[in-house]
């Protein structure tokens, strides 16, 4: 039980040092959103008895899955392959971290600013 317990702590801090580090996209940040209303809704509906919220929360549930396909990410396979081109190195994806791997779009895209103005 507090090996279990310890465990957690250390991977919510880990998570809080990914979040800290790389953030939420926007688009994720919409979806909680979406999320957060439905709940909204859905205990309004409940506390106020009130079934007439049912077509804001379908309206709502169509939105958050309109939200969902735009989220697909990018594939890993295709970043990395721009990551190589783009830097002229292989990466081992058994080797390299998240942070190696994010740093390495980092300076790929400051590569790109700066021969974009001049």
């Amino acid at each position: 039980m507090i090996k279990q317990y310890a465990l957690s702590i250390v991977w919510r801090k880990l998570m809080d040092e990914y979040i800290e580090r790389f953030g939420f996209s926007e688009n994720f940040l919409e979806i909680v959103r979406k999320q957060k209303e439905i709940l909204n809704l859905k205990v309004k509906r409940i506390v106020e008895s009130d079934r007439s919220v049912n077509a804001f929360i379908k309206i709502s549930e169509q939105e958050l899955s309109e939200l969902q396909q735009q989220d697909k990410g990018g594939d890993f396979w295709q970043s990395k392959a721009y990551i190589e081109k783009g830097m002229g190195i292989r990466i081992n994806p058994m080797e390299c971290s998240v942070a190696e791997f994010y740093s390495y779009f980092t300076v790929l895209k400051q590569k790109r600013i700066v021969n974009d103005n001049g």
